[in-house]
């Protein structure tokens, strides 16, 4: 038996979560091959032909991810059709999340769920045995969550009495990510064995930070200092470069060293159109290339995402964009485009800058607070650390009161177009060949302890090394 995941379905949402979580998995092409693999994944898109292959591979054992639809024809039950605003996690334990997972949809809620409450305080999830399989029943299908393009006004926690707030996805993509890779997690070690994915980061480093700055009518004064500050401490900093309102000098870019420098805009807005768009951000591109810069990245102005921008920064050759209307506080993935085709990668960020709290009247020791709690939590959380600043906000203390403690911590710093390559050839590697050199998995044995090692190695469970898992990060108190 492969240990990796079969996914059942032609579903993209489904394949980019897979991918983006680095678990090995086989699209299957027929419901004979169902049995190779100790762990199944079922989009929605499947109707009542496949069920009596599933219960007969429930009845053997196997492992089950799937929503209450496909659960429904499994069992024959009726689960009810609510509207869910969002999911609560669990106050420990398996779904545990330090953010209300925002969803907003129609789902269907299982009758024997048994986690995650929603909104109005039922359970969502059922997570047990069925037959003499495991199963886990989301009352969802992810993947259609994932590559969902709505966006909305969302505020942030933090410890101040007023709540920072930005125009951001609104379906919660790194949450539901979290969901599915517990989910699978919990699936394979039911099963008596080892969770493997691609680790997150080159080798087996805990985290990397990137510091971004869209550069929004700035003064060259003011990017200047910004540029020597990244310099003092040795912390390479990607610009996405507002042309216009910089285009008499936009040489300066030129002649930084140790730093990255990508396309935000010719015209500081957004289109709906593509050949608005393309034309928009060509012109921008012909700037920066006739300056001697070659942009490979790009950042929409206010971090709106639309298709017809992302077609336009596809067609235009970027290799990756960052937009939090598209994702935020997430590991990278293909953004969505039309007809069922992946996108550019997005690297997302965390929406909230020192702009979005001075709206909020945050003095510059709670600006420093709010960042240094956020930088703890994604350590916890071994996610990446992605912050971004405009010159115009200014506020240099708090700057550097975030590099110094990025330095106090030892966490390596990428620029985004590096981070966006390493990522890319992640997505290249294939479980049982030899891979790259700088990408690690990490194993999860079902006794709860692990291991990041280099895939090349090979894996002993007697080898020296193994070490419990950190638990999840819970929500903060007073949240609901």
């Amino acid at each position: 038996m492969k240990l990796k995941t079969g996914l059942l379905g032609k579903s993209l949402g489904w394949e980019i979560l897979l991918a983006q979580i680095g678990i090995g998995f086989d699209r299957i092409s027929s419901i004979s091959e169902i049995n190779d693999y100790p762990i199944l994944v079922i989009a929605d898109e499947y109707g009542r032909e496949i069920i009596p292959a599933l219960r007969k591979y429930l009845q053997e054992g196997g492992g089950l991810l799937c929503s209450s639809y496909i659960f429904d024809m499994i069992a024959n039950t009726h689960s009810k059709e609510v509207f869910l605003k969002y999911l609560s996690p669990d106050k420990d334990g398996l779904f545990t999340d330090p953010e209300i997972i925002d969803i907003y949809k129609k789902v269907k809620i299982s009758t024997q769920a048994n986690h995650l409450h929603t909104n109005e305080g039922e359970f969502s999830t059922f997570i047990g045995k069925y037959l003499n399989g495991n199963i886990v029943v989301l009352p969802f299908d992810a993947g259609s969550l994932v590559v969902d393009t709505r966006s909305r006004k969302k505020s942030f926690y933090s410890k101040s009495k007023r709540l920072p707030y930005e125009e951001v996805s609104l379906v919660s993509k790194g949450s539901i990510r979290r969901i599915v890779t517990r989910a699978l997690e919990n699936l394979f070690h039911s099963a008596q064995l080892p969770f493997v994915h691609l680790w997150f980061y080159p080798k087996d480093v805990s985290n990397v930070f990137i510091f971004r700055v869209d550069t929004d009518y700035g003064t060259i004064h003011q990017i200047d200092q910004l540029y020597h500050l990244s310099q003092k401490y040795n912390i390479p900093t990607t610009w996405f470069v507002d042309t216009k309102s910089q285009q008499s000098w936009v040489n300066y870019f030129s002649e930084m060293q140790n730093q990255e420098i990508g396309v935000h805009c010719y015209e500081h807005r957004n289109y709906n159109s593509y050949a608005e768009n393309y034309s928009n951000i060509k012109k921008a591109y012909d700037l920066l290339k006739d300056a001697g810069i070659d942009p490979r990245g790009f950042a929409a102005p206010f971090g709106k995402w639309n298709a017809s921008l992302a077609q336009a920064i596809r067609d235009l050759g970027f290799s990756y964009s960052s937009e939090f209307s598209y994702d935020y506080d997430n590991l990278p993935s293909p953004s969505f485009v039309y007809h069922g085709l992946p996108g550019a990668l997005q690297i997302p960020v965390h929406p909230i800058c020192i702009g979005s709290l001075r709206r909020q009247g945050f003095t510059s020791i709670e600006m420093t607070e709010y960042f240094i709690n956020e930088i703890e939590k994604k350590l916890k959380m071994r996610e990446p650390i992605v912050l971004y600043h405009h010159p115009t906000h200014e506020n240099l203390d708090v700057v550097e009161n975030i590099f110094r403690k990025i330095k106090d911590l030892n966490i390596p710093t990428m620029k985004m177009y590096e981070y966006a390559d390493w990522w890319k050839k992640r997505a290249t590697v294939q479980y049982g060949e030899s891979v790259l050199e700088d990408v690690y998995a990490q194993i999860i044995n079902p006794d709860g302890k692990e291991k990041i090692i280099s895939i090349n190695d090979g894996v002993n469970v007697n080898d020296f090394g193994w070490k419990v898992k950190p638990n999840n990060v819970p929500l903060p108190d007073g949240i609901a």
